[in-house]
């Protein structure tokens, strides 16, 4: 099943932030449109950006009618980083 391979794709993109991201978690996300990976990111460490906004910054297309594999529910809130939802509704 595609999104389980997505989901594992996320989840080794997680595993990269590993000792770099404390106290927020370590987090993955993959974007997909049309059966390919537009777009990847993993939160590299504290007070970088989170994985969703990774992920949509190296988007090669519109990510529009796409769909975002995460491994944690994307943050609405303001804190060191505007809320990843945010990004996601605008993109």
């Amino acid at each position: 099943m595609d999104d389980q391979k997505y989901l594992r794709m996320a989840l080794d993109l997680a595993k990269k932030g590993r000792g770099w991201t404390s106290p927020n978690p370590m987090v993955g996300a993959v974007i997909v449109k049309d059966g390919k990976v537009i777009g990847k990111g993993w939160h590299q460490k504290y007070r970088s950006l989170h994985a969703e906004r990774e992920a949509l910054a190296n988007c090669r297309q519109s990510a529009k009618d796409a769909t975002l594999y995460v491994t944690l529910e994307p943050c609405c809130h303001h804190g060191n980083q505007p809320p990843c939802t945010e990004a996601i509704l605008e993109s």
